[in-house]
């Protein structure tokens, strides 16, 4: 079968019972899983914060990513302190990603470094630009 989202109608009827349509909805992805790393940085990354310490990448930054044959499948993760984000259990397949975060330009994608094979993986790192404005 080929991947994609499927939407089939079962329909049950009994002597003692109306008839009745149940649907029933299924999606069909590569076997296997893996995962993703995202390291998300901006200008700040690599320079010294108030506390004279390492800004070691965005923090806060909101990441979702989609198969892209079966749109059902998506996640969305938060960077860590680092600015790191790790999708795990991933189906399979090729993924859209959309990177947003407060100040900053958001970014989306879709290439061969978002292929989820059955080990994880990783994204390149990922450059934010930072706006000012309202």
């Amino acid at each position: 079968m080929t991947e994609g989202n499927y939407e089939f109608m079962l329909r049950v009827s009994s002597s003692n019972h109306p008839v009745r349509d149940i649907n029933i909805f299924a999606a069909v992805t590569q076997d296997g899983v893996g995962g993703m790393l995202f390291k998300i940085s901006d200008i700040y990354t690599a320079t010294l914060d108030e506390n004279e310490q390492l800004i070691q990448g965005l923090a806060g930054a909101r990441i979702k990513v989609q198969n892209e044959t079966v749109l059902s499948v998506e996640e969305s993760l938060v960077t860590d302190s680092v600015g790191e984000a790790l999708f795990t259990d991933l189906p399979a397949g090729y993924y859209r990603f959309r990177i947003s975060a407060s100040n900053h330009q958001d970014l989306t994608g879709s290439s061969p470094s978002s292929l989820v094979l059955p080990v994880p993986g990783s994204v390149p790192g990922v450059h934010l630009v930072t706006w000012s404005g309202q």
